[in-house]
């Protein structure tokens, strides 16, 4: 349920009338960002589905790129196309996060091989970053540097960050920021505000866009 409650909901052309609008639920294939107004979307036949048949493993990212939901399961790259998720890249390892950056849409597989880039999303329209261990990523944010510049943040576990502002350009990939020890993991860091928040196995870390690393929330533990 919502923490709060809505009063004012209206039924309309794809929008759904509730009998209790006191209190709605947020719930899968429904747009709850509309003001006021909750707006189904579209809904997969056998949700998710290939045009082969059901996604192989389980989803664990997904992004909107040019319109699109990408949703990545195991090693595939899936994208939507009405009512089915058509498949657009073969990692060659399974993906372990995806984000859409600037003109590109990028997608990591982990502390061993470099990500891989699109400014398609297309199938075969995508490079492997092959420069070097700079490219390796198990998580990826976009946040700001400290000169308000638009960034892609990749994070290698178990406690290294870097920054590019180009994923095409291996070079400009910046050195290591180490976040915590190394014997926690980190664990899906989000930007935020202005920060960087990164949970890890002791601890909620924060980086700000000044460069300023502290270990938030000590007492939190996995």
């Amino acid at each position: 349920d919502m923490p709060k409650p809505w009063d004012d909901l209206r039924g309309g052309i794809g929008e759904l009338n509730y009998l209790t609008p006191e209190r709605v639920g947020d719930g899968l294939n429904i747009d709850t960002t509309g003001n006021g107004r909750i707006i189904k979307g579209p809904a997969f036949t056998n949700a998710p589905k290939t045009a082969g048949g059901n996604i192989g493993a389980a989803p664990v990212a997904g992004a909107i790129f040019i319109s699109k939901l990408y949703i990545a399961a195991g090693q595939i790259l899936y994208r939507q196309s009405g009512t089915t998720l058509d498949t657009v890249l073969d990692a060659g390892a399974t993906i372990t996060d995806v984000v859409s950056y600037g003109t590109w849409i990028v997608v990591a597989i982990g502390a061993s091989a470099g990500f891989w880039y699109s400014t398609t999303g297309d199938s075969g329209g995508w490079t492997q970053q092959v420069g070097g261990a700079k490219a390796y990523a198990n998580y990826m944010t976009v946040g700001e540097s400290g000169a308000g510049i638009s960034t892609l943040w990749l994070f290698r576990n178990p406690n290294e960050m870097r920054a590019s502002t180009d994923p095409t350009n291996y070079a400009g990939i910046s050195g290591i920021t180490y976040i915590g020890e190394a014997d926690n993991d980190l664990l899906n860091p989000e930007w935020h505000g202005s920060s960087i928040y990164m949970p890890k196995e002791d601890g909620v870390y924060y980086f700000t866009s000044s460069g300023y690393v502290s270990n938030a929330l000590p007492e939190y533990k996995q």
